[in-house]
This record gives C-alpha cells, structure tokens and sequence, in this order.
C-alpha cells in the first residue's frame, strides 16, 4: 500500500508542477499580448520616426504611433534638424477657426503631413512652398488639436536644418 501513496504523491506533485508551468507560460503570454496593443511600444513609424513608445498625448494610426517631438507656435519660427527621411511630428492648437498655412524654410527638400487629433491624414505636400519647401493650407477648427509630420524628401541628406512656421491664411 505504501507503494500506491508513493505513485499518487508522485502524480500529484507532477500535476502540481504542470499547473505552474502552465500559469506561468499563460500569464507571460497575456502580458506580452497586453504590450503589442497599438498606441503603444516602440515603433519607429515604420521604422523611422526618431522616437517611439506613446506619444505625449498622441494616439495611433493603425499600428503606428507617433512621438510629439514639440508644439508649434502661431507666427514663430520652429528650428529643428531632419534626418534622413525620418519625421519629426509637432502639434498645433489654433486658438480660433479658420485657415492655416504651415511651411518650411531651407535649402533642402521637405515634406510634410498633416494629422488631424486622431492622426487622420487631413493633407500632404511636397514643394508648394518656396523652393523645395513644403507648404500646408488647410481650415482647422479652434481648441482641436493637429500634428505636422515633417521630413526631408531626399533620405539620402544625412541631416539637414529646417525652420517651420504656422500662419493664419
């Protein structure tokens, strides 16, 4: 009989060592699911984006989240440096409606895009402005708040300085 308690200690102690097994593989999977959910993690835009992770108050757009990397200021100049192709995304809050005008200055091709609050795509452009540069009109409505996703065209320029403006048109 002793023989029988031995096997039984024996199977419960494998079924106990399976159960925690178990728990441990499903609680490590539900985490890592809990991690992969879009608007968080690194992601680089696709691989590009100088930053990643949450973005400052941003959202997502699809799988992609996008890192705020400062605030654009009616009539002020914004100086920032690009690299490559890799955007750098700002946000704008118009304290009024109407239409704004967003450009660049520099002796380097730059492209933009617009974003509404949800990272909807409003608008791109290309060379509208002086030059190269790019130039966004679009109607934004007040106390909403947009993101600029900027980059150089040519992602062969290794790295380039680059002055934005907001305007009211």
């Amino acid at each position: 009989m002793s023989e029988i308690a031995n096997k039984d200690k024996k199977i419960k102690v494998i079924i106990l060592i399976v159960t925690l097994v178990l728990v441990i593989l499903f609680s490590t999977l539900a985490g890592v699911s809990s991690n992969n959910k879009s608007g968080g993690g690194s992601n680089n835009i696709g691989g590009s984006n100088n930053g990643g992770g949450s973005n400052n108050g941003g959202g997502s757009n699809g799988d992609s989240s996008y890192y705020v990397s400062g605030t654009l200021q009616l009539n002020s100049a914004k100086s920032v440096r690009l690299s490559g192709s890799d955007y750098l995304y700002f946000s704008f809050t118009p304290s009024s409606s109407g239409t704004y005008v967003f450009t660049s200055d520099s002796q380097y091709d730059t492209y933009a895009k617009l974003f509404d609050s949800s990272w909807r795509e409003l608008t791109y452009n290309d060379d509208g402005g002086d030059g190269r540069n790019f130039m966004i009109s679009h109607r934004l409505s007040s106390g909403n708040t947009y993101y600029l996703g900027v980059k150089l065209y040519d992602s062969s320029s290794s790295s380039a300085s680059v002055k934005l403006y907001v305007s009211k048109g």
